[in-house]
């Protein structure tokens, strides 16, 4: 198969959330020192309020298995708002369309825990949103 009959394939699967399991052994990253999904859960308690930021299609969202009641997230690309409305927004997790991604459309100090596993971000205004004593857990990326 030549290389542009694979990429216009590639175009045809395009992106659903943020799964890209079609692209497994064709793409190498390095392990991170530590596993961010263990970290949130060591300090996630179901009674916190919790963002999740930039969250694409809920994917690991999913895997906090956080109250949908405590749970927001925001995003800003609108085909995944759109899944997002048609999946957790109907299981009662509060879902934010915001224009852009570092934007956080909450009350200040509302937040005990805000998560953001690749969104751009504001450290004045996450450290604005979060209660006293409340953790921002980003899992950063070496480029």
């Amino acid at each position: 198969m030549k290389e542009i009959d694979k990429w216009k394939l590639e175009e045809k699967l395009g992106i659903k959330g943020w799964n890209f399991d079609h692209l497994d052994n064709r793409w190498f990253n390095e392990p991170l020192p530590w596993n961010y999904l263990k970290l949130v859960l060591k300090y996630l308690k179901p009674n916190m309020q919790l963002l999740d930021m930039g969250t694409g299609g809920g994917e690991l969202l999913k895997k906090f298995n956080h109250p949908a009641k405590n749970t927001q997230v925001t995003e800003a690309w609108e085909p995944n708002i759109k899944l997002l409305k048609q999946t957790l927004a109907i299981e009662g997790v509060r879902v934010i369309e915001n224009e852009h991604e570092a934007d956080i459309p909450v009350a200040d100090n509302s937040l005990d825990m805000i998560t953001n596993s690749h969104a751009a971000f504001d450290a004045e205004l996450v450290k604005q949103k979060l209660k006293q004593n409340g953790l921002f857990i980003i899992k950063i990326f070496r480029l």
